[in-house]
């Protein structure tokens, strides 16, 4: 069953309970699974953040029961949204990071030397340079009046 599909609007977050649902991406042909959640997993974040589209499509792969948690019903409670809001930006931080680390892995094997010719995006670093300080080095006699 679909919990919601990517592509269309939604402004709900659910945190499953029990079950597994499927997080995946299409281009219309094929669907890539992104993740697998299970219990105390959350997802449609995004949906409490901006009123755009899914950009993922959600499916429970087994018997699954998840909390609903509203745009409009957090409205109602800011004590409970501020909390909420903050953990989520924690989260999407932590996924933020993980995908960096993920993007700048695959330009690392991409440059490795079996690889072949380096890619337009990396060069390779000299591990004996020094990080270059724009600073200038002052000495007292430098500072001292005339």
């Amino acid at each position: 069953m679909n919990v919601f599909i990517e592509g269309d609007k939604g402004r709900d977050m659910f945190i499953i309970c029990s079950g597994k649902i499927v997080i995946w991406r299409g281009d219309g042909k094929t669907r890539v699974k992104l993740a697998t959640l299970a219990a105390g997993d959350s997802l449609g974040e995004m949906g409490l953040i901006d009123d755009g589209k899914r950009r993922a499509g959600a499916q429970a792969v087994e018997d699954t029961t998840a909390l609903r948690i509203s745009y409009e019903g957090l409205l109602k409670v800011p004590t409970v949204a501020f909390l909420l809001f903050r953990n989520i930006a924690r989260a999407l931080a932590e996924r933020l990071t993980a995908a960096n680390d993920t993007i700048f892995q695959s330009k690392l094997d991409a440059t490795a030397p079996s690889a072949g010719a380096a890619d337009s995006d990396t060069e390779a670093a000299d591990p004996t340079a020094e990080a270059s300080d724009t600073s200038e080095e002052v000495t007292a006699k430098d500072a001292a009046p005339e």
